[in-house]
Order: structure tokens, then sequence, then C-alpha cells
């Protein structure tokens, strides 16, 4: 498998965020994400100021944005079925049900 220079960035830059977002306000965070942008789009060769550049900055920022959504989307484990009870009655405990 051939890694580039961009896929070892991304995951330096996605465990930072990771590692030190517990510890970092959403300002920094944000702040380093402009500031990472800026320079990835400079190294593709695009000039600050032009729209290209812009355009590759949002694109980024797009990026970020749906990778973070299908994180927050995804399920958190398998799906659980439950049978549902068939007798269930008060205790002085609270309700207690049986299934069979």
């Amino acid at each position: 498998m051939h890694v580039t220079r961009f896929g070892v960035g991304c995951a330096v830059a996605i465990a930072a965020v990771l590692l030190l977002g517990g510890c970092m306000s959403s300002a920094e965070i944000t702040r380093m994400n402009a500031e990472n942008d800026k320079a990835r789009c400079s190294e593709y060769g695009f000039k600050p100021g032009t729209e290209a550049f812009a355009k590759c900055r949002f694109d980024l920022d797009r990026r970020r944005e749906d990778e973070r959504n299908a994180l927050l989307d995804a399920p958190i484990g398998p799906p659980v079925f439950m049978s549902a009870p068939d007798r269930c009655w008060n205790t002085p405990w609270g309700l207690r049900c049986e299934t069979w």
C-alpha cells in the first residue's frame, strides 16, 4: 500500500484532534483546522486570496464536517433484539417481568 505525505498528514491531524480534543476549546480546534487547511491548500499550489484557494479551504472544511457527521450518525453497536415480556407485575422493588 502506498502512503502519501497527504495521507500521513491527515492521520496525524486527526490523531491530534482526537487526543487533544478534550484539552482544547472549540475555538482552538477551529483555529488549528484553519491553519492546517491554509497550509494544505498552499501545498497543493493554490495561492491565498484566489477563488481556487477559497474553494480548496471550503472543500477541506466540508470534508471534515461530513466525516464528523458520519461518526455521529454511525451506530454504536449491533442492534439488540429483545422479546416482549409475557407477564409483568408490581413488586415492592419495582416492576418485574418474565419472558418465555
